[in-house]
């Protein structure tokens, strides 16, 4: 197969999560939307593209698949807003890093954490919904 074929097949399959869509209703501000779907790739890319150093590689892998998620089971669109979603969400190594952070909430368990917010665990810590 030639270069030229292996690149276009390439870009094929990195398009794939890419679709461009004109919704018929009107957003909260009343205006008319463009959609555009992301894939994993392009979503981390749009923090580093602000130079957003709020959560880890493994976080934004984590929160993506929260927001994919979520748009899914509500049938609607997630806002890519990097600066807005580091201002509403962080990330946490640890429960006792969130205690020492909201040490005036009773937070002895993770249960009790969700009881107050949206809790995202991952492999390598704990992304919250700030409260």
């Amino acid at each position: 197969m030639s270069l030229y074929i292996t690149d276009i097949i390439s870009r094929f399959i990195v398009s794939i999560g890419v679709q461009w869509a004109l919704l018929n209703q009107l957003n909260h501000r009343g205006y008319r939307m463009i959609i555009k779907t992301v894939n994993e790739h392009e979503f981390i890319n749009e923090f580093k593209s602000y130079g957003r150093e709020d959560f880890t590689r493994e976080a934004l892998v984590a929160l993506y698949e929260y927001l994919e998620d979520y748009s899914r089971d509500t049938d609607e669109p997630v806002e890519l807003d990097a600066i807005g979603l580091c201002c509403e969400y962080a990330e946490y190594g640890t429960l006792e890093e969130i205690q020492d952070t909201y040490s005036s909430t009773k937070l002895e368990t993770i249960e009790d954490l969700r009881e107050h917010t949206q809790v995202i665990e991952f492999k390598y810590g704990i992304i919250i919904q700030e409260f």
